[in-house]
């Protein structure tokens, strides 16, 4: 199973300005930092407090990281889950 990392996550979003368009990270960052991998799933009520936007991005990072997770399983050769 894929740990997601919220230290990545920020640097991934400073990577590229329009990834932060509209959303206020700075204010997010302290909410989301000690329930992150809730966040990254979903399990959590973000969408409720209308952050909705806050989580599509969450995804789309969330399928970057479990698609490098699967090209290194096949890198390596290895009959992970992903094969």
């Amino acid at each position: 199973m894929t740990k997601y990392n919220f230290e990545e996550f920020k640097q991934w979003l400073e990577e590229k300005p329009e990834r932060q368009d509209g959303l206020r990270w700075t204010d997010v960052f302290p909410l989301i930092k000690n329930r992150f991998d809730a966040f990254v799933e979903g399990k959590d009520d973000f969408a409720e407090k209308g952050w909705i936007y806050t989580q599509t991005v969450a995804q789309k990072w969330k399928q970057e990281v479990d698609q490098r997770e699967r090209e290194r399983e096949r890198a390596k050769g290895g009959r992970g889950k992903y094969v």
